[in-house]
């Protein structure tokens, strides 16, 4: 059996290394090893959210932004889903999957499966799990490259002139996406669909 990944806030850290939890400096997530009693950790366990995207393949999106804390540009990365993905607006696994025309950025990801944890890795070590004070919850995050300071899903996707979410060509153009050729799923929070996305992006083979 895999490790347990555990949701640990920074300032709760040091509770739960008294507990046995242990720190993966690669993941920079906090875990049980197997065979670990789960139930003293109950606080920190990750929600089971509900599978509510997905799709037969996707593309990871590339962009850059300047870091709010050290002001340098660092990369920044996203989910694309292509048109055909499919979503659910009810929790309950036995509602109906629907089938989505456009494609869509999804954000505010809260979920998603090993396999696209490792792609991501494949590409960048500064998208993870991390706590959001502004939401108060866990989700899959931004952090610069430079200074490791958490670059907020907000400020890449809800605001207009910023890198998911150009106003010209010009700066959609700037956006780069890398195929990957698997089975996506995900829990998300929130998703933006961008008819004609891809006319606008440069596509990495």
């Amino acid at each position: 059996m895999p490790p347990t990944d555990l949701n640990v806030p920074f300032h709760e850290k040091d509770d739960a290394k008294r507990l046995g939890a242990r720190w993966d400096a690669v993941r920079k997530t906090w875990f049980l090893p197997d065979g670990t009693d789960t139930a003293p950790f109950a606080k920190w366990l990750p929600q089971q959210s509900d599978i509510n995207v997905r799709c037969t393949s996707y593309f990871i999106a590339q962009s850059v932004r300047a870091c709010w804390h050290c002001g340098r540009d660092s990369h920044v990365f996203s989910f694309l889903l292509p048109c055909g993905h499919q979503t659910r607006q009810d929790s309950d696994a036995s509602a109906e999957w629907e089938l989505q025309e456009s494609e869509a950025v999804i954000y505010y990801i809260t979920q998603i499966p090993e396999r696209v944890q490792m792609q991501m890795r494949s590409v960048t070590g500064h998208y993870r799990n991390d706590f959001s004070k502004t939401t108060q919850s866990f989700y899959w995050m931004n952090h610069c490259e430079h200074c490791g300071m958490k670059q907020g899903d907000f400020e890449l996707f809800e605001e207009f002139d910023t890198p998911f979410c150009p106003i010209n060509q010009e700066d959609a153009s700037r956006i780069l996406l890398r195929s990957v050729s698997e089975a996506f799923e995900a829990s998300a929070a929130s998703i933006a669909y961008e008819p004609g996305f891809f006319e606008r992006m440069r596509i990495l083979s």
